[in-house]
């Protein structure tokens, strides 16, 4: 939905859109891919982006080599989301390939969840792990 809003299902060089929530407005930049990729640091990618591109993205995504992960980290004294939305194919065979699906695939998605008081965003794979968070 957010590659469609920016006009490009590939996202290539990427792009940035801003998320209403109830006034607070979260920046996010989502890409394909990035310098300073790491199968083994997959998250990396995102840490540099934060570094040397927009030090102010509160959400930053990153597709590029299959590779999922999702971390809620601090930079800058500041909550930041990072994500490589990867794959969550049940099957995908370049990913097997190159050793990156996991062993067993996710029966769930992992959200990020924005709080409707504050400025505040937590992950989570369901309402339930969340439920304190909407108090």
């Amino acid at each position: 939905d957010f590659a469609e809003t920016l006009n490009g299902a590939y996202l290539g060089r990427g792009g940035d859109i801003t998320i209403q929530a109830n006034g607070f407005a979260y920046e996010v930049h989502m890409r394909h891919r990035f310098r300073f990729n790491s199968s083994y640091n997959p998250l990396h990618t995102c840490r540099q982006y934060l570094r040397f591109v927009d030090a102010n993205k509160d959400i930053v995504v990153v597709a590029h080599n299959h590779i999922s992960a999702i971390s809620i980290e601090e930079f800058q004294n500041k909550p930041r989301v990072l994500v490589r939305s990867g794959t969550f194919k049940l099957t995908d065979r370049y990913a097997d390939k190159k050793s990156y699906a996991p062993k067993t695939h996710p029966d769930r998605l992992p959200v990020v969840f924005l709080n409707l008081d504050k400025k505040e965003m937590r992950i989570g794979f369901s309402l339930e792990e969340v439920r304190d968070f909407y108090k």
